[in-house]
């Protein structure tokens, strides 16, 4: 978006030429081609990164087999570390989550939509969130405790960059080019931004209706008072 946009600024500035233009969008988008074929060989040393990973689907985890799990093991075996006893367990709490029932947790939570057709869509992390809770019908031990260890590994992993396009949105937005804001530190005050919307997002709370506590006045109106005595040139 950003590359697209500053062409297309050079473009109507008449500083390049069309074909120009034409020449490095295709450059860019050859340059993400083989980013991406890199990444997925990187992923997919042997039979296959996602190939392996659709055991977390709750929905499809009677398809699963053993091996899909012991792959993410292998692979990441400095990061799981298990032990011989930790690994039957890991077997076992396999199993289980093959015969679990749908009614033992709650997929309300989880819920995205629901289409006409009665069909529903489901966030697997929540899901995931609800079966790592579960505990064992035995003691006080977590039923999915090292299942858990291995399917996070999977869930954690980038499916997409929406991530980095929403950050780049607040940055853009925050920050916009040829304007007095674009003069914010990044490491103070447009970083401060970015962390109040956050941690308290519109969808959550409006701006206009927070309300905030005592301290809070206090300490906003002794803001520009000890920043001076903090940055101050005088001793």
């Amino acid at each position: 978006m950003c590359t697209r946009n500053t062409l297309r600024k050079l473009l109507n500035e008449g500083i390049i030429a069309d074909a120009q233009y034409n020449l490095m969008l295709k450059a860019a988008q050859e340059f993400y081609k083989e980013s991406l074929k890199y990444v997925l060989k990187k992923m997919d040393n042997s039979e296959g990164f996602w190939k392996h990973a659709f055991w977390i689907d709750f929905f499809h985890r009677n398809k699963a087999n053993w091996e899909d799990v012991h792959y993410f093991t292998e692979m990441y075996k400095d990061v799981l570390s298990f032990s011989e006893r930790e690994y039957e367990q890991l077997f076992e709490e396999f199993i289980d989550f093959q015969t679990i029932s749908e009614a033992e947790i709650c997929l309300d939570e989880a819920i995205i939509e629901e289409h006409e057709d009665g069909t529903k869509e489901y966030r697997i992390d929540v899901i995931w969130y609800e079966l790592q809770n579960l505990k064992s019908p035995i003691g006080s031990n977590y039923r999915f405790g090292k299942l858990f260890k291995v399917a996070k590994i999977i869930i954690i992993t980038p499916h997409s960059n929406a991530g980095i396009e929403r950050v780049y949105y607040l940055v853009h937005k925050n920050k916009p080019e040829n304007s007095d804001r674009n003069r914010l530190d990044v490491n103070r005050s447009l970083s401060s931004i970015f962390a109040v919307k956050v941690d308290r997002p519109e969808s959550v709370c409006k701006c206009f209706d927070f309300q905030p506590d005592q301290k809070l006045l206090k300490n906003a109106k002794q803001a520009t008072r000890k920043y001076n005595q903090l940055h101050s040139t005088n001793t």
